[in-house]
């Protein structure tokens, strides 16, 4: 994990070429996962969710290849990796965000986010946003909630939210763990707006 970390780059992307044709029972369902990440920390953090995902898939034994990709937020300022980023988005069945959780989100990230809603249309998508667990009670988190909540509302976007140590995933990433013994990322509902329900789940 840290090699492949080190080396991030917008798209970076691992896994079977996906396969338009015809699929038999016995053929791997395929799933994008889009993990999107501040710095190095969340980018580890968003990488030990997929490696969690993909062990519980294979816990319950169903059959789904996982295909990650990895971008860092700053390069949504880029035009041309803005576009990039919302296609990948597009095309993604399960996007994990994973921020401090100490700032609220930037305009190009909005943007992104208003931008993937629309173009996605009807097509199904679940949202996990990972924070620092220190930050949970801050303004900024709460902010950032908000508008995530008011982004994915109308549409068939599943929002989740979870907070995690970056203290955990640090140690986590020092003992070169693997994924069957990672702490596990924990989702749950959070009510962000008084004036509506809580974030779907």
């Amino acid at each position: 994990m840290t090699t492949a970390l080190k080396t991030m780059t917008p798209g970076l992307k691992t896994g079977r070429t996906m396969s338009d044709g015809f699929q038999s029972d016995d053929t791997p369902a395929q799933a994008d996962v889009m993990l999107v990440y501040e710095d190095m920390s969340t980018g580890f953090r968003a990488f030990q969710c997929f490696q969690y995902l993909d062990q519980m898939l294979d816990c319950r034994r169903i059959n789904t290849d996982l295909h990650w990709t990895l971008w860092k937020l700053g390069l949504f300022n880029t035009p041309e990796f803005y576009n990039q980023a919302v296609l990948a988005a597009v095309r993604a069945e399960v996007i994990v965000m994973s921020l401090h959780g100490d700032r609220s989100l930037e305009s190009a990230i909005e943007s992104w986010l208003t931008a993937w809603v629309n173009q996605r249309g009807d097509k199904e998508c679940a949202l996990g946003v990972l924070f620092d667990d220190d930050k949970r009670e801050m303004d900024s988190v709460r902010d950032t909630l908000l508008r995530l909540q008011r982004a994915t509302r109308q549409s068939a976007v599943e929002l989740f939210i979870g907070f995690m140590s970056s203290r955990v995933v640090e140690e986590d990433s020092r003992r070169k763990q693997s994924p069957r013994s990672m702490t596990p990322p924990f989702f749950a509902s959070y009510n962000v707006l008084e004036e509506s329900n809580s974030c779907r789940h």
